[in-house]
């Protein structure tokens, strides 16, 4: 493998103030690290190592002599500091047309995910490579530290991963986007890989979750976590056939792959399609009216409750705001936000559970033209967090900037995730890019807050 020629520095980026929370100054010196390259990068994930460590993991775009693959994976360790370890950066080239996510598991392993491209009549499949806590391959996933999946479902058998999740026994499970033979139709894809040698779990085999709004449509999961019970949660979308507008769907499974009755058993409020119960529900962000809505990431607490995060587009202006929701473990709406209010545009990247504080996290995007990070936090019912930060309703969230010239990227279908480590910080992985070009930059940020909650979760 070829090391990417790139440099590792620290870019000050202007933090509005300082508040109940601040970009960690004992990271990276300025709470956070960059790597900037002349090839384009796009974070993926800032990954917690069980040392205290963190990883980037982030894509490269191909380059002569560097990625010789449509893209590679790239990966930084960091120490504790949030400075470089020497020589833990390395270019994985993995035989992906794209990477979508990647999380780490109990042991310290790392798992990407992303579409490969398998040839002929299998089009793209499910690709998943796993490295060890030392970023070395893990030869024994798959035999080589990678697997590909096909579902074989129809047409040009095009299955595209998007989400990842461990269970108790660091299994992995994987959700999608896969073709069914109707034209315009496909469905969520589950697939469960053995912890050991990443072969497809024969007690659960692929399972397919159908909403079919209106007819067949298209259908696939963007999200997905296992809760403290074993059961897969996932989030997704569906197109209703006779709008074309996008619906957020919940889905939650049984550990042994079988739809959970107790999820919207015989019904779920704010629900359009009233025959998505038992097991599954659909969702509307704001009022029901011409709009769609798009989760890009989920998260549960230890009482099961889950929350979803992304956008919606709706309104006169036709606008995308960020949108996050709360249901209980019972799959009923309890808590809704849209927008945050700080301007025209907004989306939630990430969301998680931080459950020693009782509360849930989110990350995204916000602002038009010029985009900043931010980072906002909620209680246990998904109220906002008064003096979190310095923006947003209540200051409930930290945003930030690069300087003059650049933004954060939202690129639809990648969208970086959030991670909380073992005392509380939220990992940001964010990719901003200077103005005018094509260039992307990876950033990892760490931030520290003295914010203590005394509710519990119900």
């Amino acid at each position: 493998m070829r090391f990417v020629a790139s440099t590792l520095i620290l870019i000050f980026f202007v933090a509005r103030a300082q508040a109940g929370v601040v970009l960690d100054p004992e990271f990276g010196g300025e709470g956070r690290t960059i790597i900037v390259s002349a090839i384009d990068l796009a974070s993926i994930a800032t990954l917690p190592m069980p040392n205290g460590d963190v990883t980037m993991v982030y894509s490269v775009a191909h380059t002569d002599g560097v990625c010789g693959d449509p893209v590679c994976i790239g990966l930084t360790r960091l120490d504790s500091s949030g400075q470089a370890v020497p020589g833990g950066s390395r270019i994985k080239a993995a035989a992906l047309t794209r990477i979508r996510a990647a999380a780490i598991d109990r042991f310290g392993r790392i798992v990407v995910i992303g579409e490969t491209q398998s040839g002929g009549t299998r089009g793209f499949d499910y690709g998943g490579v796993r490295f060890r806590a030392d970023l070395s391959d893990d030869t024994g996933f798959g035999g080589d530290g990678g697997v590909a999946i096909d579902f074989g479902a129809g047409r040009g058998n095009n299955d595209v991963p998007l989400g990842l999740a461990f269970d108790q026994n660091a299994n992995i499970v994987i959700v999608g986007d896969v073709q069914r033979t109707t034209l315009g139709d496909s469905d969520i894809g589950v697939v469960r890989l053995g912890e050991f040698d990443g072969s497809i779990d024969p007690t659960f085999g692929k399972r397919f979750v159908a909403f079919d709004l209106n007819g067949p449509g298209e259908d696939g999961a963007s999200a997905v976590v296992v809760d403290g019970n074993g059961a897969i949660v996932i989030g997704g979308v569906s197109i209703d056939a006779l709008t074309s507008e996008l619906r957020a769907t919940l889905t939650r499974l049984t550990a042994q792959g079988n739809f959970d009755l107790t999820f919207c058993a015989g019904s779920c409020n704010f629900n359009p399609f009233p025959s998505a119960h038992d097991g599954r529900r659909t969702y509307f962000f704001g009022s029901l009216d011409g709009h769609s809505d798009v989760i890009t990431s989920m998260a549960v607490d230890a009482a099961g409750n889950i929350v979803i995060a992304g956008s919606t587009v709706s309104g006169p202006d036709e606008l995308r705001r960020s949108a996050i929701a709360r249901f209980d473990a019972d799959g009923e709406q309890t808590r809704e936000h849209v927008d945050l209010k700080t301007d025209a545009f907004s989306i939630y990247h990430g969301v998680a559970s931080d459950n020693a504080a009782k509360r849930f996290v989110a990350s995204g995007a916000t602002g038009f033209p010029t985009r900043l990070a931010f980072v906002q936090a909620f209680d246990a019912k998904l109220e906002f967090v008064s003096g979190y930060g310095d923006c947003a309703i209540n200051n409930s969230a930290l945003c930030f900037d690069a300087g003059p010239g650049t933004q954060v990227v939202s690129d639809f279908g990648l969208f970086p995730a959030l991670n909380i480590d073992e005392f509380g910080r939220p990992l940001l992985a964010v990719t901003f890019r200077n103005s005018g070009t094509a260039v992307g930059s990876a950033l990892a940020a760490r931030l520290v807050d003295d914010v203590l909650f005394a509710d519990d979760f119900d």
